[in-house]
């Protein structure tokens, strides 16, 4: 039965009445007391103190006053100590609070007096208590120290609530959510329903079907995310899916990849923390039955890998969480066009415009994988448009359509947006003439570690003339799943190649090339390649490739007869290939040349 309004009156002016005698009580028991009352009487004391007059709404609730200093979030212990916030510190870029409303707008017939908060009156306490009404609205697969739109106190870290562009209604505090101390994993939204064993479900948003369209099904509209640095930014919408469940809880909801941001030291990238079973690779409708290979079945037979090295060797400020793989977020969108897959084309039949090399190739024969250290080297003088890539070459068939696989590192401020060496890695099911990308900007590689990916900054450089610095790059097919993986510097397992992508490659590689290439725009002197000088200036002068081997089916090194293998520079005046030799069963090679050409 709804209380009448003359009674929700006398309600009020008897609360009223009660805390007046509550509070005679309270003097009255804590006289001649010890300093340390007893802890009911301290509850007691916070609800007499705290009490400030109630009222209704029009809907007919009873709303309490309360003293915000004495609301019942300090009475969690985590919050003993907690100083209380008035308000945000800061608002998102270029968001501005309109006035906010009066409090009939609201639907309240009075407002509470200043450095009050409301409190609305619950009547059945079991609700508040129950279980049951503790998960009636979790949402599925996230912990619960995450939520679903808020902003984070950049200065406080606490989590405020900005309600209609105009009221900031208050915070969850930093202290109650120590998994989200400085951001959330992830993001959902959407509806979800409750209904009762042998009850039929409620409606949900407008009632109607999503698929009515606008002005007759509820949407979710100007959906925006927040960075680190309170910038605005955008979701590949392809990252993005949708649930709907129909049991006996009911939701539609849609959610972001599993992603936590943060810079890259010295660089200033971003990289997403992505769940490894939702990362980009599997968007691939030839992934869509694939099972995620966490390590390799085997090694090359005398390979040990070392102990990988902490984040912070590789540039990172943190890790990603466990079961998660760094992706590099770029903000070009032209990295999947035809002109990128092409930059790194080994040499064709005919010469693309631009590109030009110097690399060595083997002849065709069976290989299940490939090792090499390559020297890395700085090369700050790259203008836009212009890349500079050593790496090394698969190739599943010597005739078109070619599947072809990358690993190496390069210089290229068309994909990176900086002059910093990256590790990267590329694939292509059509020698790059529809498919293909870098790293994991498309659906493609699949990564396993949470430390190290595709598309990082390499720690260490070379010194023209002093200490030289190599990457160590393993690609080897693996026996039992024929995937093509890659491990990182002798420690690291990255990830791979899935074998569904490379229907050539299902068995082994038909020929190997590594060196370097080089792209520039038309009319603009072509970029170093290796360490800027010339292969002929020899040692810790000339890049070097060094303790190149290769693989058979038993996993065993296998040496090549060093006539067979071809070495070839388009423009051998600018870029050249000089001391090719063996050293233990090792092949060894110098390239590299100060470009220039126009």
């Amino acid at each position: 039965m709804m209380i009448q309004k003359e009674e929700k009156e006398e309600l009020c002016v008897g609360i009223s009445h009660l805390h007046l005698r509550l509070q005679l009580r309270l003097q009255r028991q804590l006289e001649g007391k010890p300093r340390g009352a007893s802890k009911q009487n301290e509850e007691v004391q916070r609800l007499v103190v705290g009490f400030r007059g109630c009222f209704d709404t029009i809907t007919g609730d009873l709303f309490d006053c309360v003293d915000m200093y004495k609301q019942p979030a300090f009475d969690h212990p985590l919050l003993k100590n907690h100083t209380l916030q008035l308000k945000p510190s800061n608002l998102p870029k270029g968001m501005k609070l309109a006035k906010s409303k009066p409090a009939s707008f609201y639907g309240f017939n009075d407002t509470c007096p200043s450095g009050t908060v409301l409190i609305h009156r619950t009547q059945k306490q079991d609700l508040i208590e129950s279980k049951l009404l503790r998960t009636q609205f979790r949402e599925q697969v996230v912990d619960e120290d995450q939520i679903e739109e808020r902003n984070h106190d950049s200065i406080t870290g606490n989590w405020w609530i900005t309600y209609n562009d105009e009221l900031p209604l208050g915070y969850f505090p930093k202290e109650l959510l120590s998994k989200m101390n400085d951001y959330a994993n992830l993001v959902q939204m959407g509806g979800q329903v409750k209904s009762l064993s042998n009850v039929p479900s409620p409606p949900m948003g407008s009632g109607h079907p999503s698929n009515e369209g606008p002005n007759k099904a509820a949407y979710f509209i100007d959906i925006q995310f927040v960075d680190q640095s309170n910038n605005w930014f955008v979701l590949n919408p392809k990252s993005i899916f949708a649930s709907v469940d129909i049991a006996g809880n009911l939701h539609g909801v849609i959610q972001t990849p599993y992603a936590r941001f943060f810079f890259v030291t010295i660089t200033g990238d971003l990289f997403d923390c992505v769940d490894m079973y939702k990362q980009p690779a599997f968007d691939h409708p030839l992934l869509k039955n694939h099972t995620l290979q966490l390590k390799p079945s085997s090694l090359p037979k005398g390979v040990k890998l070392a102990k990988s090295k902490p984040a912070y060797f590789y540039g990172f400020n943190d890790t990603c969480p466990s079961g998660t793989v760094l992706v590099h977020r770029n903000q070009k969108q032209d990295l999947k066009s035809k002109l990128l897959r092409t930059q790194f084309r080994a040499q064709a039949d005919q010469i693309i415009e631009g590109n030009h090399y110097a690399i060595i190739g083997t002849p065709p024969a069976q290989f299940y994988g490939v090792y090499a250290k390559m020297a890395t080297y700085k090369l700050p003088d790259l203008q836009a448009g212009q890349t500079s890539t050593s790496s090394i070459y698969l190739f599943g068939d010597a005739k078109s359509p070619t599947n072809m696989i990358m690993a190496g590192w390069q210089v290229s401020p068309v994909i990176y947006e900086t002059s910093y060496p990256r590790f990267f890695t590329y694939w292509t099911s059509d020698y790059s003439d529809k498919t293909g990308c870098f790293n994991l900007q498309c659906a493609g590689f699949v990564s396993t570690t949470n430390i190290y990916g595709p598309g990082s900054f390499i720690p260490q450089f070379s010194t023209y003339g002093g200490e030289q610095k190599y990457l160590s790059i393993l690609i080897a097919r693996d026996s039992k799943t024929g995937n093509w993986w890659i491990t990182y510097n002798d420690e690291l397992p990255l990830g791979y190649f899935p074998k569904e992508l490379l229907p050539k490659m299902n068995n082994y590689a038909d020929i190997v090339q590594m060196g370097g290439e080089v792209k520039t725009p038309v009319n603009v002197p072509s970029p170093p390649m290796g360490s800027g000088h010339p292969s002929n200036e020899g040692p810790n002068r000339a890049a070097y490739f060094n303790e190149i081997q290769f693989l058979d089916q038993s996993n065993n090194w296998f040496v090549l007869n060093p006539k067979s293998i071809v070495l070839g520079a388009d423009i051998s005046n600018y870029y050249n290939i000089s001391d090719n030799h063996y050293v233990d069963d090792k092949y060894v090679f110098a390239y590299g040349g100060a470009g220039g050409f126009k």
